[in-house]
């Protein structure tokens, strides 16, 4: 993320199931390839192929958790919004 956790939050705020929005080093606001907003504090992260990573934000205390899944665990539909 090139944002903020708050601006990160903000800019995705009630997106789901879309490519969520980052913000790069001149402050532009562009949609992700990468990067799909399961809702608006949890997100899916393609890290290649055969792994991803699902992301969730604390609204509050902003802090990250994540959890590396095999993509095997997702459904044909999740995968096609990466391609």
């Amino acid at each position: 993320m090139d944002a903020t956790p708050e601006q990160f939050l903000k800019i995705n705020e009630g997106r789901r199931m879309v490519m969520a929005k980052k913000i790069n080093d001149n402050g532009e606001v562009y949609t992700t390839d990468d990067l799909l907003a399961l809702d608006s504090y949890t997100f899916l992260k393609k890290k290649s192929v055969t792994h991803y990573e699902i992301f969730h934000v604390d609204p509050i205390n902003l802090g990250i958790k994540n959890i590396e899944v095999n993509a095997a665990v997702l459904s044909e539909e999740v995968k096609a919004y990466f391609k």
